[in-house]
């Protein structure tokens, strides 16, 4: 956890630095944010062991307890900085530095630097207190040194152990390397191994390290990986070490030793014994010639390999043309594909038709990653954790991005999540989804219920699991709950069925978790807190006592979520809603849900003080009218304004202005002071309840990354004016995965072109008239559609039941302008949800045998004309759920006992309700 708060504060400190360094006047300030950037990233390595370890050892405990709030603090400082200017200059903090800080006071920025300086000898005592103190040895078992630990903290560390798994193509390169490594006196005494970054250099020395003839032929062995700059003294130290299999003893003896008598030794070592000693990613000359002095060279039995990728320092370590080289080759097209397949498909699989389409998928991407061992791995690794089609098909958009291997650029401020790269194609939405699967498969999170498509969309946690997190959430200091209401839950059931927030839930999943604590526990808690930086407040029919005082604990807040048990109206959301737009100005993620009010709440001007905002849910809120000072928050990835249909919100001209906005609900009624300016929003994800008379059209084709759009065009000829703009312009919607189309009271026209337009949709809802259904073909991923006053012809049918992925039907209203409907012999194969509701003019429905095989739960209502449920859904034997709703009595009483129909359906549950 501690890590993951440092790495927070290192975007938040790379964004202020890069600005900095554009203006001028700021070099000062600017070089104590990246002397701070580089502790943290020391201390960042550091964290990757000591969050693992300090359950365990109460020193390593306390440390990164000290840490984590000296890093919180120097947040403050950061973000204090930030706000005092968008302040002085009344404006936002993006304003400031889109301005390069040009009038930024001198004064301010002393102070600040000054108290980044405190912060930073704060941080360097810490980073010498874990190094020299003696906190590494208690944590590190094997007691490994405190100068290797310094040395090794900025490295990216190889193992001579941690061979790679599969391995292909390397038999006879391998031989050939063992046989030059064991061919005597005469033979090289330094192989190079040299090739690009990926290619495979290090694989094959941990293949030649195991060979059986190696391990046969030398008396001792070691292998050291090297960081771009090290000590020479220390890798010495690390190689004789790992030779002799130092005693206690002997290593407290070299630490005594200079570096000149470390060589000597190790010289004389290998002149006495067959030594074998592999350098792992040595990158110049100079690291070359720093070592090899305690080297024998020719005419010892003792040998070196190394590994590096520049030839230049191969052939100057290998003593030039004469010496032994290899050139690591990149994979053959078949070899990729056997090295994919092992990783990608570690399992034997059926040859189903989804192995069939990902094969084709993965040997597309395959040949982008030009015979790269460790992109082909890298991306079979990705792959292997994802199991739908329309996963890989997504990856497979953008293989580059992917496969730069993880470099986070800053361009994303999302707290804990990162995507794998700012220009991949998969999103922040996707990568916390990939966490929340992890979680799962390691069984920390229990599935309640999966989506439509698959995904998770309720969860939940085990009482054992929930009690540890509760401790450890205490322990670290991580959040504060208080709670109104004396029963303790055991359970936490979250709903993440709306993608855009899965990132928040997962942020915040600590928060929720201890949503159970009582109000007594809570205050035993808060005697404890240093700072609160995150807070649940439960409020059950009081609240405004447990609302956050304004006091030094809670200045810092960035993570505040209310939490309503129950619907109740109070004056208190108002003072609520002041104080926390007036007090808590470092906020980043505010719920504010289900507040009732009598009469509406106008949402305080002072929204626009919260300038670090990313996420704000008013959602069920009563929120009667949204400032225009809302614009502030520039920062604002999230804006959910749902609300009750009979509170209508007066929208202001300003969304324009909040570029990084993903996902925008607005309120189902609402009236515009103006037309909304959209074309500025090009991250914007997720569009609900726009009208077409709340923007300019055109702006909609500009929003190409979209994936839910949910559109009401009030005139019946605003569509067609839509699919003119879109024809002018070629445009197509390759994201979008649900699509509602609504035209006023269900009697206007829907232009077949728009939804050709969307290729990868998945949800349809279609309300109005379609002069007849699309051919399956630009359909085939659809899973769920809704259609209602559309007006479809029987043959339309025909069209719908070749949906072979589609699991779910809503023919609603007006869907369907015929007295007969017939489900086909093998239609609808995977349909396991169907709801007829509305039908007026339906009057006989046939259901032939094969027809929707897998019908799990059919819903009958107002379909008034209908006279008897068709006979050939008793040959359905998954049917288990009947439900009839305001339907005529006869139509119902062959339904129960002693029914012509009764005995036809014993298999299923049948519920009748409002009879006619």
């Amino acid at each position: 956890m501690a890590e993951a708060v440092v790495s927070m504060v290192l975007e938040s400190l790379a964004l202020l630095s890069t600005e900095l360094t554009l203006s001028s006047g700021r070099a000062r300030l600017t070089d104590q944010i990246l002397d701070a950037q580089g502790q943290l990233i020391m201390i960042r390595s550091l964290l990757e062991d000591a969050d693992a370890r300090q359950s365990h050892v109460d020193e390593v405990s306390d440390w990164v307890a000290t840490i984590r709030d000296a890093v919180c603090d120097l947040e403050d400082i950061i973000e204090s900085y930030v706000l005092k200017e968008a302040s002085r200059r009344n404006g936002s903090w993006m304003q400031i530095i889109a301005r390069g800080f040009a009038c930024v006071g001198v004064v301010d920025i002393g102070k600040t630097g000054l108290k980044i300086r405190r912060i930073r000898a704060q941080l360097s005592d810490l980073i010498d207190s874990f190094i020299n103190y003696g906190i590494v040895s208690r944590m590190r078992p094997d007691n490994e040194s405190a100068t290797s630990v310094r040395n090794n903290l900025m490295s990216r560390r190889t193992y001579s152990h941690a061979i790679e798994r599969f391995v292909v193509g390397l038999e006879e390169d391998v031989g050939s390397l063992v046989r030059h490594l064991v061919g005597g006196e005469n033979s090289p005494s330094v192989v190079s191994v040299w090739g690009m970054a990926g290619v495979g250099k290090t694989t094959v020395a941990q293949q030649v390290y195991h060979h059986t003839k190696i391990r046969y032929h030398f008396d001792c062995m070691a292998w050291v990986c090297l960081s771009q700059e090290f000590q020479s003294r220390d890798v010495l130290q690390e190689i004789l070490t790992k030779l002799i299999s130092a005693t206690d003893e002997q290593r407290r003896e070299f630490a005594e030793m200079n570096a000149s008598e470390i060589a000597e030794l190790l010289y004389n070592t290998q002149q006495r014994n067959k030594c074998f000693v592999v350098l792992d990613d040595i990158w110049t000359r100079d690291a070359w010639d720093s070592l090899k002095l305690a080297f024998p060279g020719e005419g010892t039995k003792s040998k070196i390999l190394l590994t590096t990728r520049s030839e230049e320092v191969a052939l100057h370590a290998a003593g030039g043309e004469g010496g032994f080289l290899y050139k690591a080759r990149p994979l053959m097209e078949q070899e990729s594909w056997i090295l994919f397949k092992q990783t990608a498909f570690p399992e034997p699989v059926a040859h189903t038709e989804s192995i069939r389409q990902k094969e084709v998928l993965g040997m597309k991407m395959v040949e982008r990653c030009g015979g790269l061992p460790l992109a082909v791995i890298v991306l079979a690794g990705l792959l292997a954790r994802k199991n739908t089609v329309e996963e890989w098909l997504t990856v497979s958009e953008d293989v580059e991005a992917y496969l730069r291997g993880g470099k986070y650029e800053g361009k994303y401020e999302e707290g804990l999540i990162a995507p794998i790269s700012s220009e991949s194609a998969e999103n922040i939405e996707d990568a916390s989804y990939g966490y929340l699967n992890e979680l799962v498969e390691r069984c920390m999170v229990q599935v309640v219920k999966h989506s439509l498509t698959g995904n998770i969309k309720t969860i939940r946690l085990h009482d054992v699991m929930l009690e540890l997190c509760r401790k450890m959430a205490e322990r670290e200091n991580f959040l504060y709950v208080v709670n109104s209401s004396e029963a303790t839950q055991t359970q936490l059931a979250a709903s993440c069925n709306k993608v855009p927030r899965l990132a928040v839930y997962l942020f915040s999943i600590l928060e929720n978790l201890l949503h159970a604590v009582n109000s007594s526990e809570a205050t035993e808690t808060q005697a404890s807190i240093k700072k609160v930086r995150r807070l649940a407040v439960h409020l059950d029919g009081i609240g405004h006592e447990l609302a956050p005082p304004c006091d030094k604990r809670h200045a810092s807040l960035r993570s505040l979520l209310f939490f309503v048990g129950g619907h109740y109206y109070s004056d208190i959301h108002r003072k609520l809603l002041r104080s926390l737009c007036r007090d808590f100005k470092f906020l980043k993620v505010l719920k504010f849900e289900d507040m009732k009010a009598e009469p509406e709440v106008e949402l305080p001007s002072d929204i626009g003080n919260l300038v670090h905002l990313r996420f704000l849910s008013l959602k069920n809120s009563e929120i009667k009218r949204l400032p225009s000072s809302v614009a502030n928050l520039v920062c604002l990835q999230t804006l959910d304004l749902r609300s009750v249909e009979w509170v209508s919100v007066k929208i202001p001209n300003v969304f324009w202005k909040m570029a990084k906005l993903r996902h925008l609900y607005l309120p189902l009624n609402h009236r515009v002071t103006e037309k909304l300016s959209l074309a500025t929003l090009h991250n914007l994800q997720t569009l609900a309840n726009i009208s077409s008379q709340d923007c300019d059209l055109k702006d909609l084709i500009e929003l190409t990354d979209l994936r839910k759009l949910v559109l009401d065009a009030r005139e019946p000829t605003e569509f067609k004016t839509l699919e003119e703009i879109m024809i002018s312009s070629s445009i197509t919607f390759d994201h979008l995965q649900s699509l509602s189309l609504v035209t006023g009271n269900g009697n206007g026209d829907i232009p077949t072109l728009i939804v050709l337009s969307c290729p990868h949709l998945l949800k349809l809802q279609l309300y109005g008239r379609i002069k007849g259904f699309p051919d399956d073909d630009h359909f085939s991923n659809l899973i769920k559609v809704t259609l209602e006053e559309t007006n479809l012809q029987a043959c339309h049918i025909k069209r719908l039941e070749k949906l072979t992925k589609l699991k779910v039907l809503f023919l609603r209203m007006g869907a369907l302008k015929s007295e007969t409907m017939v489900f086909s012999k093998e239609g609808f194969p995977q349909l396991e949800f169907l709801s007829l509701l509305g039908l007026c003019e339906l009057k006989e429905w046939t259901v032939e045998e094969g027809a929707m095989p897998r019908l799990y739960s059919l819903h009958i209502g107002y379909c008034w004309r209908l006279r008897a449920v068709p006979d050939g859904l008793q040959h359905i034997l998954t049917l288990k759920e009947l439900t009839i709703k305001r339907m005529y009595h006869e139509f119902c009483k062959r339904l129960e006992k002693g029914g012509a129909d009764f005995d036809k359906f014993r298999h299923a549950s049948v519920t009748i309700t409002n009879k006619r």
